[in-house]
């Protein structure tokens, strides 16, 4: 993947989320992985703006690609996710974080 269209990507990522409250596409998704502290940051403010279905479709999704690919890390995300209202997201953030040692 080039930079430019990898830069593109985390645009409609960042805009699914902060601007349409809305679960990114999943081949979006990938760029939330290994997330710097601000951009953790980032999704910790707009993560309560997104309806309960697309928290939950994000969450099943990152879980789902970890399990997939070793070499994603979605940990920041998965103890974020640990503070979430939902109960369905809380227990996949759980269940996510089962190789964590912190």
């Amino acid at each position: 993947m080039s930079k430019n269209s990898k830069t593109k990507n985390t645009e409609k990522l960042w805009q699914a989320l902060e601007q349409a409250h809305q679960a990114p596409q999943e081949a979006e998704m990938v760029h939330l992985s290994n997330l710097t502290e601000e951009d953790t940051d980032r999704l910790a403010k707009a993560w309560p703006e997104l309806l309960p279905e697309a928290r939950r479709q994000i969450i099943e999704s990152l879980a789902t690609m970890a399990e997939n690919d070793f070499e994603l890390d979605f940990n920041g995300i998965f103890r974020l996710a640990l503070q979430d209202q939902d109960a369905v997201v809380r227990a996949t953030a759980i269940e996510s974080l089962w190789e964590d040692e912190d």
